[in-house]
């Protein structure tokens, strides 16, 4: 390949523009995003609903820290990015029967979490040192488990399973029976595998095992900007692409409204059930085939209300409304504590938002009543509401599609790759696309080391 290779990724949606960002800055090329749509980021959009900025979906960055995103931002963009674009959540606050605590940040907070009994505490506690012993590495031996399978032995009672079965719809978009075992494992510990440093951020009076998130300031919008800013990346929008051109298995370029653009890298960022009309089903591999057409996405059902007043006693929280049942919880995000930008000046936003595979229009009204119990009396002063579906994550993970068994982002075609949350990484949403981007970097490297000398 020569030094002036083309390089194309196929979607604007952050596991896309991760990976484009990360090549231009490793190969000092100018990688070319195609978009069909007027909107980049995928679901890190943002657009304007009367005088107010909503997001599509609701968004907290978690893992300030340590995890994929903002690693990949902190190396790509800049190392003080989160310090400069990033508004912090110290935790969240969850609620059941009643009470509300909040998410504990090591062992020891944990004995104070007043949703659990103190023998759920101590369960809790046991699992968390069962997973700590374990890593993410760890997880590849129960890969066929669901979450329930995995804790089911700790299960202490009704509030630490209708808790946990919160956790695993947050981080995987499905109940505790179906989420994969890796998922639950993952929300909790980020070791690969055991270290003392990693067991004192944990078990230490002081220790922070769990993270700040962020809300970035300027909406979800301003995650994928800062990658395209920073990187010079060249993105078409309103160009759908028609066709991923193959010759012998190896890829030649794509075509774009009629036109051939000809790349010897191509990054496919969209669902990958659709890929194969893009391709022809010919030039797949079987055992691809098989793999892409199964996939099944999740959305994330949100209510947007914008308030004509602010509350004052509120400082930087997001509220879980956990249910005494195995449906969805509901989030409550207060976007405008965050980043008062986003609404007219004295005025609020809030989100509330339930992860579904099949968006109901009931579910509106249990999302009303989650903002009803975090903001009694509320109605009064909404000035505008608006309802809104979004695609979540391109892939339902389960027991058979997870971390292990996903499709990796090298795919049978020479020069073809694949990214987003529907392809093989850790995490979930930017995180886990991020990881599939840095993965898929280094198949990249791999196979076209000459780009990176």
């Amino acid at each position: 390949m020569s030094r002036d290779a083309k390089i194309i990724t196929v979607g604007s949606g952050m596991g896309s523009l991760c990976t484009a960002a990360a090549l231009a800055k490793e190969t000092g090329r100018r990688p070319t995003v195609f978009e069909r749509e007027e909107r980049i980021g995928g679901s890190f959009s943002t657009y304007r609903i009367d005088s107010f900025s909503v997001d599509t979906g609701a968004h907290l960055l978690t893992r300030g820290r340590t995890g994929e995103l903002p690693q990949l931002l902190r190396r790509y963009v800049s190392h003080d990015v989160f310090e400069r674009h990033f508004s912090p959540q110290e935790s969240y606050n969850f609620t059941l029967r009643g009470r509300t605590s909040r998410l504990p940040r090591n062992l020891i907070e944990l004995l104070n979490f007043k949703i659990l009994s103190t023998r759920e505490r101590r369960q809790t506690i046991h699992m968390l040192l069962r997973f700590l012993s374990m890593g993410r590495e760890g997880t590849k031996q129960v890969s066929s488990l669901t979450s329930y399978d995995l804790v089911e032995p700790e299960i202490a009672g009704e509030d630490m399973y209708f808790w946990l079965n919160a956790i695993t719809w947050m981080c995987s978009g499905s109940d505790i029976h179906h989420a994969p075992a890796s998922r639950i494992v993952d929300t909790f510990v980020r070791n690969r595998r055991l270290s003392p440093s990693y067991v004192i951020r944990h078990v230490s009076p002081t220790g922070r095992a769990s993270e700040e998130d962020y809300y970035p300031i300027g909406g979800a919008a301003s995650v994928p900007r800062l990658l395209i800013d920073s990187a010079g990346l060249d993105v078409r929008t309103r160009r759908e692409v028609n066709r991923i051109c193959v010759t012998d298995g190896i890829v030649e370029g794509i075509e774009a409204d009629g036109k051939f653009y000809p790349a010897e890298i191509v990054v496919y960022g969209g669902l990958l059930k659709d890929l194969p009309t893009l391709l022809g089903r010919k030039n797949l591999p079987r055992e691809d085939l098989k793999k892409y057409s199964s996939l099944k996405e999740y959305y994330g059902l949100s209510l947007w209300i914008g308030f004509d007043k602010g509350i004052e006693s509120f400082s930087r929280q997001s509220i879980v409304k956990i249910e005494e049942s195995t449906d969805p919880p509901k989030w409550v995000v207060f976007t405008s504590d965050f980043d008062p930008g986003v609404a007219p000046k004295g005025k609020l936003l809030v989100v509330s938002t339930i992860l579904t595979s099949k968006p109901r229009s009931r579910q509106i009204d249990q999302i009303e009543a989650a903002v009803e119990e975090a903001l009694p009396h509320h109605k009064r002063h909404i000035i505008t509401r608006h309802e809104q579906v979004c695609l979540a994550e391109k892939c339902l993970q389960d027991r058979e599609k997870n971390v292990w068994t996903l499709p990796k982002q090298k795919t049978g075609i020479q020069g073809l790759y694949v990214v987003g949350t529907d392809t093989a990484g850790w995490g979930n949403g930017g995180n886990l696309c991020a990881d599939s981007a840095l993965r898929c970097l280094e198949f990249i490297k791999q196979d076209f080391p000459e780009l990176f000398t």
